[in-house]
């Protein structure tokens, strides 16, 4: 798997990836200049070698520090691509990491960049409604396949609070009086926050093994 941190922007590398660039453009034109059975189909596949294209030159040219922004970005205009293009007409579904579908992720201290959700345009946000997705106790799984135990919450935590719901799971809206107030919380049941939900969230999802 290629490490971008490890690569060091010299000039041949930055020839490299202009030439990586240049091949890229000069093959998406040739697909969409060629018929197809499956319109869509095309579209996806050229936007999909363009995304990694400039995600590959936007890391190695402008650093680690400034590629979650940009990523947040790109998912955002792939969202917009996906209700434009491929199911307009449709309700959909964004199952991500909580700091990505945040409503106002740049107001948190731990993740000063403005989120996926952020950077949608407005017509899609206003038809939006935000979970957050919270545990009280339990294993939460990362990235690369593993688990790790979900932090002990307190009385100061948002976990402690909706774990004395008489429900075993359950989804509650923040448009109540908990939600206007500050609460200290895990983020993915391991980073310690602090956030009022009913600025970030619709509602929250709570489980309770």
């Amino acid at each position: 798997m290629l490490n971008l941190k490890r690569i060091k922007k010299t000039p041949q590398i930055i020839e490299e990836l202009n030439e990586i660039k240049e091949k890229t453009s000069i093959l998406t034109k040739e697909l969409e200049a060629r018929p197809v059975s499956n319109n869509v189909l095309q579209k996806v596949i050229i936007r999909t070698l363009n995304n990694r294209a400039d995600y590959l030159h936007f890391t190695i040219t402008n650093g680690v520090s400034k590629v979650f922004q940009h990523r947040e970005q790109l998912m955002a205009g792939n969202f917009e691509f996906i209700t434009k293009e491929i199911y307009p007409e449709e309700k959909i579904i964004i199952w991500a990491h909580i700091l990505h579908i945040k409503r106002k992720s740049s107001a948190n201290r731990l993740a000063a960049y403005s989120s996926f959700f952020e950077n949608l345009p407005q017509r899609i946000k206003n038809d939006s409604f935000v979970l957050g997705l919270y545990a009280h106790k339990g294993k939460m799984g990362d990235y690369r396949g593993s688990d790790y135990p979900i932090k002990k919450a307190n009385k100061k935590n948002l976990e402690w609070l909706l774990s004395h719901s008489s429900y075993q799971n359950f989804f509650i809206k923040t448009d109540l009086i908990w939600g206007q107030k500050k609460w200290k919380a895990f983020e993915g049941g391991s980073t310690r926050i602090s956030f009022v939900p009913a600025e970030q969230y619709d509602g929250i999802l709570f489980l309770k093994p």
